[in-house]
């Protein structure tokens, strides 16, 4: 099978959700100990020529990532000691090439400096995504040729920064980091000749900067919009917040 025709395709298929980014929202603890809360969170992620590792059947290359992912999760999070929360989120995530799919996330925000109007604090979250592709294309030598990929991606961010509190509004934000790597198989049917091969996907340490509003419409429900800006990617997103 042509090489370059089968990169190119290999490309098309790891680009539709190759990588997708949750909301980080406030770095330090939004919960006292033994506190609930439940959210639903959305981001639109715009990639812009992302540098991502595809090793395809032991042939590795490097190629930019070009696209856009919406994200939608349920949240809910939960005061484990008082500098300390965690949560969990459940959703779905679709790019401009795939149909949506299942997607996954948890974290934890840590507080280590508190005060009446500024707080300081760390978070880390892991966000998982599924993705199973179909697709025929038509080759040259070949013909029409079927691909199937199942790709598992796994996204790490973690970030650090100030919580200003006002009476109803805060503000929050900082520099973070983030990776993706990811696995799976691709299986390509081109006449009676039929081939799996592995993949695996990984992009490099990025960093960049976020900036996030929370407006608290009432004591226990916050509106929260944020934006995440690096170098091949920016985000935009929003949160709705209950507290228990």
């Amino acid at each position: 099978m042509n090489r370059v025709t089968f990169t190119i395709c290999c490309v098309l298929l790891l680009s539709s959700q190759a990588v997708g980014i949750a909301p980080i929202g406030p770095a330090a603890s939004t919960l006292d100990q033994g506190r609930i809360k439940l959210g639903f969170d959305y981001t639109h992620t715009v990639f812009d020529g992302l540098p991502f590792d595809v090793t395809v059947g032991g042939k590795r290359e490097e190629n930019p990532i070009d696209d856009k992912i919406n994200a939608y999760f349920a949240r809910i999070g939960y005061g484990l000691v008082d500098p300390v929360d965690i949560f969990l989120r459940l959703g779905v995530a679709n790019a401009e090439l795939t149909e949506t799919e299942f997607a996954w996330g948890l974290g934890g925000r840590f507080t280590f400096v508190r005060s009446e109007r500024l707080d300081w604090g760390l978070i880390a979250q892991a966000s998982w995504y599924s993705n199973d592709v179909e697709t025929i294309r038509q080759d040259e030598i070949w013909g029409p040729v079927f691909y199937r990929e199942d790709l598992n991606i796994r996204v790490i961010q973690i970030a650090a920064g100030p919580v200003y509190k006002g009476d109803r509004l805060s503000v929050y934000g900082g520099p973070f980091v983030f990776w993706s790597k990811g696995d799976g198989d691709l299986k390509v049917d081109y006449g009676l000749y039929s081939e799996t091969y592995p993949i695996d996907v990984e992009s490099d340490i990025a960093a960049g900067v976020y900036v996030g509003l929370s407006l608290a419409v009432k004591p226990n429900i916050n509106l929260k919009a944020e934006c995440q800006l690096a170098g091949h990617f920016r985000a935009f997103g929003g949160s709705l917040i209950y507290r228990f």
